[in-house]
Order: C-alpha cells, then sequence, then structure tokens
C-alpha cells in the first residue's frame, strides 16, 4: 500500500509541528509522500516549515486559496502510485499505530471507499455515536431522534481512484474552516455517489482541538500537548500547558480565534499581498501544468448529449471500456463508460464507477444517447426503456471463453458485436461480428527509442500467474521464457519481474527495456491458449521491440489492421532464434526497428484508429 498525505496549514506553528512530527514519527516513510500547502500564513509558521521541508514531497507556500480548495490543488500533486488520498488538517495529530490500524481496515473484507476519524459536534446537538457491525456504515443518533444521513467526521481518506470516478471535490466557502472536511458539501457529495464510509475507531487521528479530556490518556496528552504560550488565549490558559487548559475546558476549545492573532485566521492583508508575488504565481502555474499533463488525453463529454454508453455489470477488465470511450470521444462521438466496480491496477484512466448507485448509470442514459454497448459479455437489468437505443455487446475475456453459447443466447439480437480477440471470434456465429482489438495508450508517458545500455535490455514482467515462486498458473509462458533467456544471461541485460505494480509503474519498467517479450502463452500449462494481449501493444507505443506468440490472428490481421511489427515467437525455439536474430543486428538496425514498431501502432492502434472502427460497428448517423 501507498499514500498520498496533504497537509493543508494555516497559522497555528505549534500546532501544525505537533501535527507533523506526529506524522512523521507514527507513518512508515517508504509507505506515503507528504504533500504541505500552506494558506498564507504568517513568517513563523512558513519558516517553521521550511525547517521541515526536507521531510516534504511537496511543498506549496502562499496558496491562491485558503477557503477549501487547498486539498483538491494537493490531490492534483498526488502520486499515480497513490492508493488512498488521506487529507490532514493542521490541527490533527497521529495516535500511536493509527497506520496500522488503517491499513487493517483498509485491507479488511469490509472494502471502504472513505475512512474518518473522529466525530464533530454541532452546537446544541448531542450524538450518540453508533457503528452498525452489519454493514459497517458510520451513522449518528440524536437524542430525540435519528439523524437524517449526513456525514460527519473528520481526518479523512479517500480511495484515489474514487475522486477522480466521481468528480469530487472540496467546495470553496465564506471562511478557512469551510469546505476541507467530510462533514462539510464534501461528505453529503460523497454520500449521494452511494460510498462507503467506516469510521476508523481508535487508535486513530484526532483532533488537538477536542479530544483529550479522557483520563485514559493522561500521561499520553501531558507529553504530547505539554507546550505553553499560546498567543491569542486569555492570560490564564496562554500560562499552562495546553494538555491542562484542554483538562479545565473538559477537552474541547470552541473558540478558533484563540490560536490566531486577532482575526488573522481570516484572508488578511498578508495573504493578499503574497498571491502577487512572482514566486506564488509560478507555484500556482506549476500546479496547473501538472494536473493538465495527467488529464490532457481524456475528453470532456457533456453528459445531457452522450451518443454512446458503455456499461461493465462488474469489472472493467483492463479498463478496456474507458479506452473505448476514450477513442469514440476522440473522433467526435460523445461516450462515457461505467463500472460498477474497478481493477485494482491504479491506471491512468478508468470508467466512472457506479457502485450501487444505478441512478447514476441511468441519468447517464438520455434521449440524445444512440447505443449502449454492454461490456465483458454481461448484460444487466435497468429500469429504462432502450427500445429506440442500439444495443451492442463486446465480448472479451474469460466469461465468454467459457460460456460463449449461453451468452451468444442473450446476445443473439445485439445490434453489433465486437470481439477483442482472434480465438474468441471462432466462438461466435455472427457473420457480421468485429475484431475489434484495443487502442495502445499509454497516457503521458514519452517512448524511448534509442537503445538505452551497453547490452541489449530485454525485459518480461507479467501481471498474472507466472508458475515460479508458488504462484499458480503460467499464463504467459513465463517459465518457458526464463528457460530460454538463461541462455543469453552474459549477452543481454535481462530484467525479470514478477510483482504487481500500477499500471505507471509497469510502463515506466517496460519503457526501460529494449526488447519486451510479452508472452509465450502456446508453450505454456496454461488451458486457455491466445494470441498477445493489451501489454503487448503499449510496448509497441513506448518504442520497444515486441516478441510474443500469433496463432489465431496471424493470417487476419493485415487484412484487418494492415501490416504489424511484432516479432512473432510461438515457441521456445522460436524465441531463441529471435533472440538470437536481434542480437546479430546493428545498433542502428535495432533503432529501426524500434521506430517502425511504434510507427505501426501509432497508425493502427491509435484512439483515432480504434474510435472509427468502433463507430462503423456502430453505424450511428
Amino acid at each position: 500500500m501507498f499514500n498520498s498525505i496533504s497537509l493543508t496549514v494555516y497559522n497555528r506553528t505549534k500546532l501544525t509541528e505537533v501535527c507533523i512530527n506526529s506524522i512523521l514519527e507514527r507513518t512508515p516513510r517508504n509507505q506515503y509522500e507528504f504533500i504541505v500547502i500552506d494558506n498564507g500564513s504568517q513568517p513563523d509558521t512558513i519558516e517553521m516549515l521550511k525547517k521541515y521541508e526536507h521531510h516534504f514531497d511537496h511543498l506549496v507556500l502562499n496558496h491562491r486559496n485558503n477557503l477549501g480548495s487547498a486539498t483538491n490543488d494537493a490531490w492534483k500533486l498526488a502520486s499515480p502510485r497513490a492508493d488512498w488520498l488521506i487529507a490532514f488538517g493542521n490541527d490533527l495529530y497521529c495516535m500511536k499505530g493509527w497506520y496500522e490500524n488503517f491499513k487493517l481496515l483498509t485491507e479488511s473484507e469490509i472494502k471502504p471507499d472513505i475512512v474518518y476519524c473522529m466525530q464533530r459536534m454541532q452546537e446544541d446537538i448531542v450524538y450518540d455515536y453508533i457503528q452498525l457491525e452489519a454493514d459497517n456504515y458510520s451513522t449518528y443518533k440524536v437524542e430525540k431522534g435519528d439523524l437524517p444521513p449526513l456525514i460527519f467526521g473528520g481526518g479523512l481518506a479517500i480511495k484515489k481512484h474514487v475522486v477522480a470516478a466521481y468528480g469530487l471535490k472540496f467546495r470553496e466557502g465564506k471562511d478557512v474552516w469551510d469546505g476541507v472536511s467530510i462533514y462539510t458539501e464534501f461528505g453529503k457529495d460523497a454520500h449521494k455517489a452511494g460510498l462507503k464510509f467506516s469510521h476508523l475507531g481508535k487508535p486513530c487521528i484526532l483532533n488537538q482541538d477536542c479530544e483529550f479530556a479522557n483520563p485514559e490518556y493522561a500521561d499520553y496528552y501531558k507529553k504530547t500537548f505539554g507546550y505553553v504560550g499560546r498567543t491569542g488565549s486569555s492570560k490564564l490558559y496562554s500560562e499552562i500547558p495546553k494538555w491542562k487548559s484542554l483538562q479545565i475546558r473538559g477537552g474541547e476549545i470552541q473558540n478558533p480565534d484563540e490560536y490566531y492573532k486577532g482575526s488573522d485566521y481570516k484572508i488578511g492583508e498578508h495573504y493578499r499581498k503574497a498571491l502577487e508575488t512572482k514566486e506564488s504565481k509560478e507555484e500556482f502555474k506549476r500546479i496547473d501544468q501538472l494536473s493538465n499533463v495527467k488529464s490532457k488525453a481524456i475528453t470532456k463529454v457533456n453528459p445531457k448529449k452522450t451518443k454512446v454508453v458503455l456499461i461493465s455489470d462488474d469489472k472493467d477488465w483492463a479498463n478496456i471500456g474507458a479506452m473505448f470511450a476514450l477513442c469514440l470521444n476522440a473522433v467526435g462521438v460523445s461516450a462515457r463508460s461505467f463500472t460498477k466496480g474497478i481493477v485494482g491496477n491504479k491506471p491512468f484512466i478508468h470508467s466512472e464507477i457506479f457502485g450501487n448507485n444505478i441512478r447514476l448509470l441511468k441519468n447517464a442514459i438520455t434521449d440524445e444517447t444512440k447505443a449502449i454497448i454492454w461490456m465483458h459479455s454481461k448484460k444487466m437489468k435497468l429500469d429504462v426503456d432502450l427500445s429506440k437505443k442500439k444495443q451492442c455487446v463486446f465480448h472479451g475475456g474469460s466469461l465468454y471463453r467459457s460460456d460463449s453459447k449461453n451468452v451468444n443466447k442473450i446476445f443473439k439480437n445485439a445490434d453489433a458485436v465486437f470481439i477483442q480477440t482472434a480465438e474468441l471470434l471462432l466462438l461466435s456465429d455472427r457473420k457480421d461480428k468485429i475484431w475489434l482489438l484495443p487502442t495502445a495508450y499509454v497516457g503521458d508517458i514519452k517512448p524511448i527509442v534509442p537503445l538505452q545500455g551497453k547490452k541489449l535490455i530485454v525485459g518480461h514482467f507479467p501481471s498474472n500467474g507466472t508458475g515460479l515462486k508458488g504462484i499458480k498458473g503460467d499464463i504467459k509462458g513465463t517459465i518457458g521464457i526464463n528457460k530460454v533467456m538463461k541462455q543469453f544471461k552474459d549477452r543481454v541485460d535481462w530484467r525479470f519481474i514478477d510483482a504487481k505494480i500500477s499500471w505507471r509503474d509497469n510502463l515506466n519498467r517496460v519503457n526501460a527495456c529494449d526488447v519486451y517479450i510479452e508472452s509465450l502463452n502456446y508453450s505454456s500449462t496454461s488451458k486457455n491458449k491466445h494470441d498477445w494481449s493489451i501489454a503487448a501493444l503499449e510496448a509497441a507505443a513506448l518504442g520497444k521491440i515486441v516478441i510474443t506468440n500469433f496463432v489465431y490472428g496471424r493470417d487476419i490481421y493485415e487484412k484487418e489492421y494492415g501490416p504489424h511489427k511484432i516479432q512473432i515467437a510461438n515457441t521456445e525455439a522460436e524465441l531463441k532464434k529471435t533472440i538470437e536474430r536481434l542480437l546479430s543486428m546493428s545498433d542502428e538496425e535495432l533503432v529501426q526497428l524500434k521506430q517502425e514498431t511504434l510507427d505501426w501502432v501509432a497508425k493502427a492502434h491509435s484512439l483515432e484508429a480504434i474510435g472509427n472502427r468502433i463507430k462503423e460497428g456502430l453505424k450511428l448517423d
């Protein structure tokens, strides 16, 4: 697990320092990145943050807005590796063991989308916290009756892909307290989306302002909150340790001005001046550029004018639905892709997640919608009139391979049938079936065509069963590939890793190679024999020489898509000959072959090429 922790800061120097130290001391440093955004604090806070700057992955000073958007911008800076986005305010504190507890919860069978700590009490209302063990949904109960289903709490953690899928963001408010916690409009939006909430429980993240009257933790509090001299408070409370003042007050501080100099918690003159500095403007520009890079290939869609809706009634395997929507948008056909769940490989793009919120899916189908594509051979019941819509299907994967007869019956009247791999074409009796291979999409990663080392760098990075190290299966023929490559250990730089990592990280390690061996499936022990997969196209799009098996579609590919540049190896003997041939080539010849491979996918498997193929198959007016 890798997470992105963001801390938004506005004054309160001592509280902020305690918060930072608790994060650093209580959280395994190799399992998170640390992003700190200051909202135009006074010089003493800025000085303190600079002292800790070597601990931060990003430090943004004099941020443009301290009314809720700071966390949004922190999330834009989050690493693609991040599984969870964890938002801290600078008045929070990590208890010992909080992260271990968080990890246990998020990796448990509960599978929450959002985790939060501590409850916040509205004025003049007393709530008793209730944890419903049956579904682990956190709610509150008022003494005089049930509270409407609004979300309260703080110390927010949310799955990174959920934020993008639902377009969730904190909203700007009227002062610094608005828009930065789950108990604001953000929580309401998340609740409407049907996301699953869970309260962390102790040990967790506590609020320094209101959680420290519990005598069970008295010694713990005295040691941590023994500082004195908070500005803005009365003489009495500024001369005694904070833990003592909290005890006197019953553990809750009502007046946020206590931690500020006068009314500086509002946007002050110093903050307005900070916005106009050259340094600040450059920082804002940098954040926007980073954000745009991650989404520049995704075409914005007007939800009310969506012509094609793609639906995955489980998971959008390999994110193919999302890619097809991208392809259609690239050729001027407005399309959206939806999935009930998401594949956990942290892709650049993915379908919009509807989960249990069927209304979200139904609302996407309007009078403007001309076609529905049921993805991955599954159709679901929707209380929507589809009689005037074209209903199509995309077959690809294990369900169609194992139960094609029943699937064909379900979709016998489909307006169009798209099939991903050549061997699956044999399972359909439709004469008008369309062979639809994916696009070669690698996001913003730039291909590397020149040779990268003294030796030819050859890689193989299977994401599923390898038959090695006790891992079940040998889907990619990895055992045979390793057997062959051992014979070349002194002549090539052989790189083999079978660990599952994020999509981006995997593409980066492929990009560090010159040659990528995608599959030797027909020589494997796997029962399912098939041609190359998306990984081969991705490697080609990164300028790699691609070696893989090609049997079923070999004779028909050129007719359907044109000439290809795959180096075919269906057996261990053919793989050995292919490696020998590559080693006999000059550097110039190898670079030329890499460029030709890149040019092939850029033409045959571009967003536009695949988009036009789908468009023609749908026969849209």
